[in-house]
């Protein structure tokens, strides 16, 4: 994933925030390329981390060291409540600021991630607890309130 707008201090800190680790992969020029990834620190023997995401392979729930759909939502959603104009390029959108954000992140969701005999869409594959996961958390509003805000000026 690509991200700019926000600067690599924010990054980490945001990640810290929300539970995952940012890998900074490549830099140069405006762009901070790189990953999320589960908290390591958050280990507990063989139960799955927050927002650890499962494999689409062989129908099974195979955990994979990877962040969940919902964990990259909650993360660019907290670049975006406090970099409102960040651009952030990822394999399944290209979200130049929150207005887009808002606009175009349910649609990842829905995308198709396994293969024909194990079809799986992205939102489904993690381990994320069925009362937890929210598909439009409460904060949500505040992203609303702030684009609404810069939009009515």
């Amino acid at each position: 994933m690509q991200i700019t707008g926000v600067p690599l201090s924010e990054l980490e800190a945001i990640s810290r925030d929300v539970g995952v680790e940012f890998r900074v992969t490549r830099t140069g020029g405006k762009w901070i390329r790189g990953r999320i990834f589960p908290d390591p620190s958050k280990r507990n023997g063989k139960k799955p981390v927050p927002y650890q995401r499962s494999s689409p392979m062989a129908g099974l729930k195979r955990k994979v060291w990877a962040v969940c759909w919902h964990g990259h939502r909650d993360w660019m959603g907290a670049i975006f409540r406090r970099f409102p104009d960040a651009r952030i390029k990822t394999g399944l959108a290209d979200y130049n600021g929150i207005g887009e954000f808002l606009a175009k992140y349910a649609d990842t969701g829905d995308k198709e991630a396994g293969s024909r005999m194990y079809p799986a869409i992205v939102s489904d594959l993690c381990f994320c607890e069925d009362d937890s996961v929210i598909f439009e958390p409460e904060w949500f509003d505040e992203l609303r309130a702030i684009r609404d805000a810069r939009t009515a000026v």
